[in-house]
C-alpha cells in the first residue's frame, strides 16, 4: 500500500462528519484536568480508595494516534479506523471500566469466548429438524454505531457495584462518558475528535460493545413470536439455528434490521452449511458438524524456520496448527484433508518435512471432539 493512497484513506475517514470533528487545537491537557476531577470525586466519595485514585491518573498524556487497518478482503481496500489509546488521558480509566465490566460479558446468555467455546457449545445440540436452517449475522461497523447513552445504559444496568470497592453506578456512568466524549487524536498535524461511536482501540471497547449488544438482543427477542433455536455470539458476529422456514426466517431478518436505527446486520443462511469464526459448520441428521474455514486473504505466511526467534517458538507452529485442527474438525477425513494442505504451506514455508509429519501425528493422538 502506498503513502499517498494511505493518506487520502486516512483523510477519507476522518473526512466523515457523524464521526468525527477537525479541532483547532490539542484538548488533551483540558481532558486531562475533567478526568483528574472525576477521579478526585470518587475517591472523596469513599467509592475507590486515594491510591488507586492516584493510579488512574495518567503523568504525560498524549492524544490518541490514528490509524486504519485495511480491508483486504473487500474491493478497494477500505479502511477499518482505530485509535490507538496508549498514553492518552483516558487509558487508565478504560483499562479500569473494563475490569468492571468484563464480567458482565460472560455472563451474557449468548457469549462465545472464542472458537473452542463456540464447537463446544454446538456440540450439545442433537435432534435438529432436517428443514433447519443455519445463519450467519454481521453487525455492520458496530464500534462506530453504538450510541453513547445506549451503551452506558446498558452497562450500568448490568453493573452490580460494591460499596467501598467499586464506583457507583453514577459514577461508573460518569468515567465511561469521559472515555466515550474525549477520544481526541492525531493524524498528520491535525487535531480531530470522534464524536460518535466507541473508538477501536480503548481498552473498554470490545466488552463495551457486548454488553450493548446483549442488551440490544435481549430486547428484540423478547418481542419475537417466533425464536431462534439457538442464538450465540462473538461481538458482532451471531451464529443462528431457525427452525421456522425461510419465509419467516426473511422477516426475522427484516425485523432485526428495523430494530435500531444505527444497528443492521447482513445475512447469511443455508440448509447445508454456513462459516462461523474460522469453522465451517454443516448440518447432518440432525446434528452439527464442523469443518475448518480458511478465509480466502489467508496466505499461510508463519514464521520462517530460520527467523531469529526463540526456537521454541518455531518448533511448536506445527503442532499448534494441527492441534487447533483437531480440536476444529469433527471428522477424520476431514482432519486428515486439512493437515495434508497444513503440511504443503509448512513446507512452503520451509519446515522440514520430518518435524511436520511427527507434529501432525502427535495431534493425530488426542480425541476425535464429540460434536
Amino acid at each position: 500500500m502506498g503513502k499517498q493512497f494511505y493518506r487520502e484513506e486516512a483523510n477519507r475517514l476522518l473526512g466523515n462528519p457523524q464521526h468525527y470533528k477537525l479541532l483547532d487545537s490539542d484538548p488533551t491537557q483540558e481532558i486531562t484536568q475533567n478526568v483528574k476531577r472525576v477521579i478526585q470525586k470518587i475517591v472523596s466519595n469513599g467509592s475507590i480508595d486515594r491510591k488507586l485514585g492516584q493510579n488512574l491518573l495518567e503523568n504525560d498524556p498524549k492524544p490518541g494516534r490514528f490509524y486504519f487497518l485495511p480491508k483486504i478482503h473487500k474491493e478497494g481496500n477500505p479502511g477499518r479506523p482505530i485509535i490507538s489509546g496508549n498514553g492518552t488521558a483516558t487509558e487508565k480509566i478504560s483499562k479500569f471500566v473494563d475490569l468492571l465490566i468484563q464480567p458482565l460479558v460472560s455472563a451474557l446468555p449468548s457469549y462465545v469466548q472464542d472458537t473452542t467455546d463456540f464447537i463446544r457449545k454446538i456440540g450439545e445440540i442433537k435432534n435438529l429438524p432436517l428443514s433447519s436452517l443455519l445463519v450467519t449475522l454481521d453487525v455492520s461497523s458496530l464500534y462506530t454505531n453504538i450510541p453513547n447513552e445506549e451503551g452506558i445504559s446498558a452497562c450500568t444496568k448490568a453493573f452490580k457495584p460494591i460499596r467501598g470497592k467499586t464506583p457507583t453506578k453514577k459514577e461508573l456512568a460518569e468515567l465511561m462518558q469521559l472515555i466515550l466524549t474525549n477520544n481526541n487524536l492525531v493524524f498528520g498535524n491535525k487535531h480531530y475528535l470522534q464524536i460518535h461511536g466507541t473508538a477501536m482501540g480503548t481498552k473498554m471497547a470490545p466488552s463495551f460493545a457486548n454488553i450493548f449488544m446483549g442488551n440490544l438482543e435481549k430486547e428484540f427477542l423478547s418481542r419475537q413470536n417466533l425464536k431462534p433455536h439457538t442464538w450465540l455470539r462473538y461481538i458482532d458476529d451471531i451464529f443462528m439455528i431457525w427452525t421456522h422456514g425461510e419465509a419467516n426466517l426473511k422477516l426475522f431478518i427484516d425485523d432485526i434490521n428495523s430494530f435500531h436505527h444505527t444497528i443492521k446486520f447482513t445475512a447469511d443462511f443455508s440448509g447445508h452449511g454456513v462459516h462461523f469464526l474460522d469453522t465451517t459448520v454443516t448440518l447432518q441428521n440432525g446434528s452439527l458438524k464442523t469443518d475448518l474455514f480458511n478465509k480466502p486473504t489467508n496466505k499461510h505466511n508463519y514464521l520462517l524456520p530460520s527467523s531469529c526467534h526463540p526456537r521454541h517458538c518455531t518448533r511448536n507452529i506445527p503442532y499448534s496448527q494441527a492441534l487447533r485442527i483437531r480440536r476444529i474438525c469433527s471428522s477424520e477425513v476431514d482432519f486428515d484433508s486439512r493437515t495434508k494442505e497444513l503440511s504443503q504451506h509448512l513446507l512452503n514455508r520451509q519446515y522440514f518435512r520430518g518435524t511436520i509429519e511427527n507434529a501432525i501425528k502427535k495431534a493425530k493422538r488426542n480425541p476425535v471432539p464429540k460434536h
